[in-house]
């Protein structure tokens, strides 16, 4: 099965991030230690949107199931209202 865009885009941010986390690791320390509380700042929010994303697609999953169940109940309701009234004519 074929990387979906959404999984192209969270590897492209993964190897950004570690290209990051390599390069300020790389510099020298006086550098490296001024940039290094900004560099976790980065991965930490990063990880947080990537949660909260995750919390967001399962409740827009549960949102779909339930339109679903209310649309399902909303047909049966309007056939046995249809079954009620008997023919028309």
């Amino acid at each position: 099965m074929p990387p979906t865009t959404r999984q192209q885009n969270a590897a492209a941010s993964n190897h950004e991030l570690a290209e990051l986390v390599n390069a300020v690791s790389e510099l020298p320390s006086e550098f490296a230690a001024r940039l290094e509380p900004l560099v976790q700042r980065v991965l930490e929010r990063n990880r947080q949107r990537r949660r909260v994303l995750g919390q967001l697609q399962a409740a827009v999953g549960q949102l779909r199931q339930d339109v679903a169940y209310l649309v399902f109940d909303l047909e049966a309701t309007r056939r046995e209202r249809d079954r009620e009234r008997g023919p028309r004519g």
